[in-house]
């Protein structure tokens, strides 16, 4: 048995590929020294800090040790042997971790009593342990739009942690939870797709947590599970719950039919006329009021502002939006721009009539019914306006009555001069 055990984890760890790069722990130190001199890892102000190439390590990946700093991973990978952590944060504040690929640790990312730092726009993948880990009094922490997939634990876990916010994630294909909470309290989760993991969401001893407006999606064993536990599953009426694919399993004559905070109102509304249950029917302590009748729409719309415009000074100017688009709709337009004061318009194709010649900056911005949003700019040159024609004025009346004076002074003229010839002369 030990021996199957043995070559079961050697078979793990053969299939984490290498990728090349340098090797060890890199160090950023309290005082901003990136330790040792030659990782991969440089900065300018002690404050923004790049990787310049992937790391691998046997042992932790890299520690963070200074506070108010930003490590931006530029798309390079930190590659672990399935032994030690990826990043490390222990009693460290105000970091952003972002845009780095992590694979290979246990776990990918670990903070253990940190707060107000974020983790965002990273991949966190194939780690022998949970995909992140926020432990033992981490507080006031935001995780959001990673892919946290086929991690061998959780995707996600809370520890004796409070007030942090999970949302916007891709949290897929974990082979146990997609997101554990434990003995935790006070933490949002929202608009996350939840999908294919053994359990999509497991809460031990947890209350007051917040889920909406997620997607659980064939999660295997449960969609969610709360043991001892009271926490809220949506968001009030009108704005819903989450979605949960096997709700038509669970409950196969419910419909949408009504609506209202009641479900009594005749029309539909896009939530389950019925509460889901989180657990067995029987024995669930938490439910969501308002599910959702379809996936939450995590897919932001295009804002498209149209081309940059010029215009005379005083002028009517017609905005376009028209040419933005979104997967189910646009709910909103808002235009803002500074005319000696800020200025806010609202709809697909506002007007608006500039009387100062400047150039001045447009911003569109565009939200779906889910609250996704996208923003665009075009400028606007704003020319002086042409020069009026001058006034038709007395002197301009006086020189063309004298005019037509003139002329009518040598017609008569010449008509006294022909009846002078033809007078017969005395005798």
């Amino acid at each position: 048995m030990l021996l199957l055990i043995l070559t079961s984890m050697l078979t793990l760890a053969l299939n984490i590929k290498p990728v090349e790069g340098w090797t060890g722990t890199a160090y950023i130190r309290a005082d901003g020294q990136v330790d040792p001199p030659d990782a991969p890892i440089s900065t300018l102000d002690y404050v923004t800090y790049a990787l310049t190439d992937n790391i691998t390590s046997s042992d932790d990946g890299i520690v963070v040790e200074r506070d108010n700093i930003v490590v931006d991973g530029n798309g390079y990978t930190l590659q672990g042997s399935r032994i030690r952590r990826g990043f490390v944060l222990s009693e460290i504040n105000n970091v952003t971790i972002k845009n780095t690929n992590v694979n290979g640790f246990i776990p990918g990312i670990w903070l253990n009593d940190s707060s107000n730092n974020e983790i965002f726009g990273c991949n966190i993948t194939a780690n022998k342990g949970n995909g992140i880990e926020l432990m033992h009094s981490c507080s006031n922490n935001t995780v959001f739009e990673n892919n946290i997939t086929a991690n061998n634990l959780a995707g996600i876990e809370v520890y004796f942690s409070s007030n942090n916010v999970i949302y916007g994630n891709n949290i897929r294909n974990n082979e146990m939870e997609g997101i554990e909470i434990w003995r935790s309290s006070n933490n949002l989760v929202s608009r996350n797709s939840i999908t294919d993991n053994m359990v999509g969401a497991n809460l031990y001893n947890s209350s007051d947590n917040r889920f909406y407006h997620n997607s659980f999606i064939n999660n295997t064993g449960w969609q969610a599970y709360s043991y001892g536990s009271t926490n809220v599953w949506d968001d009030d009426y009108p704005s819903g719950g989450n979605y949960w694919s096997d709700y038509s399993d669970k409950y196969p004559s419910v419909k949408d039919r009504y609506q209202g905070k009641n479900q009594d109102a005749h029309g539909s509304d896009g939530i389950w006329d019925s509460p889901y249950a989180i657990g067995y029917a029987l024995v669930a302590t938490d439910q969501d009021r308002y599910p959702l009748v379809n996936p939450w729409d995590n897919i932001p719309p295009v804002a498209n502002a149209g081309p940059d415009q010029a215009v005379n000074e005083d002028t009517l100017l017609t905005f376009n939006g028209s040419a933005s688009s979104d997967n189910v709709a646009i709910t909103a337009y808002t235009w803002t721009f500074a005319d000696v004061t800020i200025k806010t318009l609202t709809g697909e194709k506002p007007a608006y009539t500039f009387n100062t010649p400047s150039v001045y900056t447009i911003t569109l911005n565009v939200t779906d019914k889910a609250g996704n949003w996208a923003t665009d700019t075009i400028t606007v040159t704003v020319l002086p306006g042409e020069a009026p024609p001058p006034p038709f004025g007395a002197f301009t009346v006086w020189i063309v009555g004298a005019a037509v004076g003139m002329i009518a002074i040598a017609a008569v003229a010449a008509v006294l001069l022909r009846r002078r010839k033809k007078k017969p002369s005395a005798h």
